[in-house]
């Protein structure tokens, strides 16, 4: 019986080519690129995504960092992550080379689904941040700042009374005492009570936001061919529009509430009062000036938290520099009585 010689089809060679090119591309995903810092190696598709803790990243990204050096890089997925671990190089080059690195990634999670775009902090180097940087400077410049030491003295007695009544709740008392700070000068009014309904929803809308937008959570920033799926087989997707509308609609009610009682003339000067002012003039809209008080919020609220904790802890495991503290403290002011504007200390170790 004869041989016959089957000979492929052009059809058939044309999807072979394809699929191999196909192939190719996607065993591509996730392999560090050429002129990238070093970094852990990789997998394809993956890239370091595999090697990622669920909470905790810090601690993982600190390993490589003592294995790598001060810059290195990983892949998440499709999408280039170089990690800074050293104060003088994050001066070299974010703050001297500002020009090269002032814009921000696209993050398609954080930025499109929960923030509709409008959140400053992750927004693209372009005239909607430039703005909104000059009205915020405006705002905190060194000139300016020294209005709000009044607000800082009242916030901070009332912290110290709190702390004295429930020495226990001390973690919602700093809460309360910077978000006081911020509403008093972004929106006109002082946040009483940590358990204040409107003060519990900032900092559950912080945590939410946290875990949506979490590096280890944001998949559609990876992998984005997942971003055509429709909503109902995305539920990070869903989640992160719905995080966007509460969201909204929070920063919203704030902004509204200072604009009508502004009309009314019974709020204070604030923030809010002259970006009102602006947006007849620039024309900007309700959501977009909404996210640009909240972000005050969140960076002044959270952050200032934040940092007086951290300091708490520092002084707890150190406490022979909370007690060489405390020595200078009490010579200007000795006994327990409060003083005001006294000439600060540049930190707490001479």
């Amino acid at each position: 019986m004869a041989l016959t010689q089957i000979s492929p089809s052009p059809a058939a060679l044309v999807a072979l080519v394809t699929v191999s090119i196909l192939l190719y591309k996607l065993l591509q995903i996730g392999r560090r690129p050429k002129g990238m810092p070093p970094g852990p190696p990789t997998i394809p598709i993956a890239g370091n995504l595999h090697q990622l803790p669920k909470k905790d990243v810090h601690v993982k990204l600190r390993e490589w960092a003592e294995q790598y050096g001060d810059i290195y890089s990983i892949m998440l997925g499709n999408q280039r992550m170089v990690v800074l671990n050293s104060p003088q190089v994050v001066k070299d080059l974010i703050d001297q080379r500002s020009n090269n690195y002032s814009s921000r990634p696209e993050m398609y999670v954080g930025q499109t689904l929960i923030s509709g775009g409008y959140r400053l902090v992750l927004m693209q180097y372009d005239e909607g941040w430039r703005l909104a940087r000059k009205m915020i400077h405006n705002l905190l410049n060194i000139k300016t700042a020294v209005e709000y030491i009044p607000f800082q003295e009242l916030e901070l007695r009332q912290m110290l009374a709190d702390m004295v009544k429930k020495p226990n709740a001390y973690h919602d008392h700093v809460r309360r005492y910077s978000t006081s700070l911020v509403t008093s000068f972004t929106f006109g009014w002082r946040s009483l009570a940590f358990n204040d309904p409107d003060v519990k929803a900032i900092y559950e809308g912080f945590e939410e936001f946290a875990v949506a937008s979490n590096i280890s959570a944001s998949i559609l920033d990876y992998f984005p061919v997942l971003r055509i799926m429709p909503d109902w087989m995305n539920p990070s997707k869903r989640r992160g529009k719905e995080l966007h509308q509460a969201e909204l609609a929070l920063y919203k009610s704030y902004m509204l509430k200072v604009k009508q009682r502004a009309e009314k003339g019974v709020i204070p000067k604030s923030f809010c009062d002259t970006m009102f002012k602006l947006q007849e003039k620039h024309g900007f809209t309700d959501d977009w000036a909404s996210y640009v008080s909240g972000t005050l919020l969140e960076a002044g609220s959270d952050t200032t938290a934040s940092i007086f904790l951290s300091f708490a802890v520092a002084m707890l495991n150190f406490p022979h520099v909370q007690k060489k503290g405390k020595s200078f403290l009490f010579l200007p002011c000795p006994g327990l009585r409060l003083t005001s504007r006294q000439p600060k200390k540049k930190s707490t170790v001479s």
